[in-house]
């Protein structure tokens, strides 16, 4: 069985683009819990199989695919049997939303489809990427033509998510401070996330220890600021949301700096 140890991964970045981070992923046959990004994230299927489910829409993705998913959009894309390997660019979503012409005050970003099936957009999006730390800031000009074609602006919805992430309170204060009962209030947050508000509170906590990691903060205090007073738990939903330890994703961007 693949372990997070085992896979080939890395995660590269280029001070040109503050707004990209890209995850290389080779001959990985590990799988997935279903889970959200603060950021767009695009997908780029290089060898192999992979069954992409997003908002629990499944779909069969083949080298030579690209998937593209908006922030806080529940997602798992696991192994269809043997290993694949690909690429996972992922993209600001303020960004993406002055792509299109839109604020985080008044639009969320969202994509008419998730799967692209366009041998040229795929060509030009792999070239690039072969080359991520060394290319021009001219090179994203396929990546904001792709934004453009499959992206557009959603108004924003009306539960207050980050309540539910931030507040230690049960999913029952949450649902009578939001004025619904907690059946219905789980229910919102499923249809507007597509995860349950507690799986919601987990993924955003991971979310944001991975900024943390990014930044230099140690690992033990990662786990505090993100709100587990257990470091095994911590450790648990951070290889669940990611398929790596919190050390192999710190080693990770240590090696991508030179450290």
């Amino acid at each position: 069985m693949t372990v997070p140890s085992q896979q080939e991964q890395q995660f590269v970045s280029n001070p040109l683009w503050p707004f990209l981070t890209l995850r290389s992923t080779f001959n990985s046959a590990l799988a997935y819990k279903t889970h959200q990004h603060d950021t767009v994230s695009l997908g780029v299927v290089l060898d192999g199989t992979t069954k992409s489910t997003v908002n629990g829409e499944e779909q069969t993705l083949y080298a030579g695919d690209m998937v593209l998913i908006p922030h806080h959009c529940s997602h798992s894309c696991n192994p269809n049997g043997g290993s694949r390997s690909y690429h996972m660019l992922y993209i600001d979503k303020s960004w993406c939303l002055e792509v299109l012409g839109g604020s985080p005050e008044t639009a969320a970003f969202a994509t008419k489809q998730y799967v692209i099936r366009d041998s040229v957009y795929f060509a030009a999006i792999t070239k690039w990427l072969s080359h991520f730390t060394v290319t021009e800031d001219t090179s994203l000009t396929t990546l904001i033509s792709l934004i453009k074609e499959v992206g557009y602006l959603e108004p924003i919805g009306s539960l207050n998510l980050e309540s539910i992430t931030q507040s230690e309170l049960s999913i029952q204060e949450l649902a009578t401070e939001q004025g619904m009962s907690r059946e219905g209030f789980i229910r919102a947050v499923k249809r507007q996330t597509g995860l349950s508000p507690l799986a919601l509170r987990h993924n955003r906590r991971i979310e944001w220890a991975k900024k943390l990691i990014a930044e230099g903060a140690a690992l033990v205090d990662v786990a505090l600021l993100v709100g587990y007073q257990d470091q095994s738990q911590f450790h648990k939903h951070f290889v669940h949301f990611t398929a790596a330890t919190p050390k192999q994703f710190q080693n990770s961007l240590r090696k991508d700096t030179g450290d």
